[in-house]
């Protein structure tokens, strides 16, 4: 075969499988990223992950495809110039451009989905420790209602609201019959053993707290 034939046969191919590789890896990351961020988000609470599971989903498709579009349509092409560029030694035929996006794209992806995996991993214990801190304190509001609270404060202990005013400390509030006065706690779950203490404010969390 003539060596100009064989440098097209060569570029053909690579052309190929540079195309092959490229779409299925984009394909294949939006689903697992999206997966990833659902069931290992590097971000947020468990209120976030408590919202309805399938817009939740939507929304890390969204946010997987946005990503990997970014990487394979901007970070890519720019790398992939670069290594098209390279001198190669004498006598080999260089690689196409395509190949070299290909398969650069590919492995931005594959790293972008392992950075993800490792974030969601950092905030489990996070995630983790919100959700104990919420537990305890409706567990000692609702013990202090059941044991200590008169006759209308426990009819009225599914009108419970809590706002969280900071990591580990939460205010609960708990409607009378007319919902025109409410009776309040402060939780201190950081402490040990967890502390619960009244509010003399009689006002909701609405007014007292809105951004908790």
């Amino acid at each position: 075969m003539p060596v100009e034939e064989r440098f097209w046969t060569h570029r053909l191919r690579w052309r190929l499988r540079g195309g092959s590789w490229l779409w299925p890896a984009f394909g294949l990351a939006v689903v697992v990223d999206a997966a990833i961020l659902h069931f290992l988000p590097p971000v947020g609470s468990e209120q976030q992950l408590n919202a309805p599971a399938g817009l939740n989903l939507v929304g890390d498709l969204i946010v997987a495809g946005f990503t990997n579009l970014f990487l394979v349509a901007a970070i890519a092409p720019w790398l992939a110039r670069r290594l098209t560029e390279r001198p190669v030694p004498e006598g080999q035929i260089p690689p196409p451009y395509e190949l070299h996006y290909g398969r650069t794209a590919a492995i931005l992806m594959a790293v972008a989905g392992a950075g993800l995996v490792v974030a969601g991993l950092g905030n489990r214990p996070l995630i983790v420790s919100e959700t104990k801190a919420t537990e305890t304190n409706a567990r000692l509001v609702r013990e202090h209602v059941m044991n200590s609270g008169n006759a209308e404060m426990k009819r009225n202990l599914e009108t419970a609201n809590t706002a969280r005013l900071a990591s580990d400390f939460f205010r609960t509030c708990i409607a009378n019959d007319h919902r025109t006065r409410y009776w309040c706690f402060f939780v201190d779950t950081k402490a040990d053993p967890p502390k619960l203490s009244r509010d003399a404010d009689s006002r909701p969390n609405s007014l007292v707290a809105p951004g908790g």
